[in-house]
């Protein structure tokens, strides 16, 4: 697949899942310096400006910089990345945004907000392998922590119906390995096994590779790069159910007309809309599709007639034998 940013014509490869990740991450790296941003101080920065002083001043940001480039460290570290291994479930978001950053990050005297999150990848670049393993291990701590109530409400759901195991039962802390992923957060241990739990049954990806700010994007270039690319990537995926989670996911999948996707049963509700959307099934010509509320909404999972649509849908997919 060749991609043309700005004068430059990038090659992304469709052998192997591993050598697209790794010609994806080229192509965001060459789409960020085509926007004149070739450093970490670059990138946050602009991010700080386009916060205008919410969350992230941009004296802080500067000096969060000047920690991370001491340490040799690129652009790479907002790159984001998970393990694939070949799921028959795709969770799409929307974006990695700039939350939560691990606790080794808290140095000298200046401590990195909750809104810049950073791996240390330092000599490992541009392993896109070891990139995945650290993201793995925050989103881990994250479906256990501050996402709990949206995986026992929903992720919960789905893979009762989808495999027969109550993961509530298991535990949410031993299905997405979080003391692991904890420890490895401090240094300690190789984190969690991608093959096990939560990353056996789902592929995980964000239509967007690097950070935007509540939504908003922050360089000019890579919405369509991730547009051009994220047909690729369910493609090489292939997974039999996508899983999609957010209104501005959602809103791209069901008005891209490469995916052309379609209700299962047809409504008079406007599906764009994320409350009339939210659990009902959708097909495109090669898979399904269903709609859901972000974890962070406050209204995912509230609505009885949304419960039903997600039950109803996961029914389905089970008696086709499609789960």
């Amino acid at each position: 697949m060749e991609i043309t940013i700005g004068s430059t014509n990038v090659e992304i490869s469709e052998a192997n899942f591993e050598a697209f990740r790794s010609g994806l991450l080229d192509a965001y790296m060459m789409t960020l310096r085509e926007d004149g941003i070739t450093t970490i101080s670059d990138f946050l920065r602009k991010v700080s400006k386009v916060l205008d002083g919410d969350g992230l001043d941009e004296d802080v940001a500067v000096e969060i910089a000047s920690q991370l480039e001491a340490d040799k460290l690129g652009l790479h570290v907002f790159f984001r990345c998970l393990p694939f291994n070949d799921q028959p479930l795709m969770f799409l978001m929307n974006n990695p945004k700039l939350d939560s950053n691990p606790s080794d990050f808290q140095k000298q005297d200046v401590q990195i907000p909750d809104n810049v999150e950073v791996y240390d990848l330092d000599e490992r670049y541009p392993d896109t392998s070891a990139m995945a393993a650290a993201t793995a291990n925050y989103l881990s701590t994250t479906l256990d922590g501050k996402w709990g109530d949206y995986s026992e409400r929903v992720i919960r759901n789905i893979c009762s119906a989808t495999s027969g195991i109550d993961i509530w039962e298991i535990g949410l802390e031993s299905y997405f390995q979080a003391g692991l992923a904890r420890d490895y957060e401090k240094g300690e241990g190789n984190g969690v096994t991608p093959t096990k739990g939560f990353f056996k049954d789902f592929y995980y990806t964000n239509l967007y590779k690097i950070p935007t700010v509540d939504g908003r994007e922050v360089f000019d270039s890579i919405e369509s790069l991730a547009e051009e690319t994220i047909h690729l990537e369910i493609e090489l995926a292939d997974p039999d159910v996508v899983f999609v989670a957010g209104v501005p996911a959602w809103e791209f999948v069901y008005n891209d007309e490469t995916l052309d996707v379609s209700p299962h049963e047809s409504t008079s509700a406007d599906l764009e809309e994320m409350e009339n959307a939210h659990g009902r099934l959708f097909k495109s010509t090669e898979r399904y599709f269903v709609p859901l509320y972000h974890p962070a909404s406050h209204r995912n999972f509230r609505q009885a007639e949304q419960v039903r649509n997600l039950n109803s849908t996961l029914e389905k997919l089970v008696d086709d034998g499609v789960l």
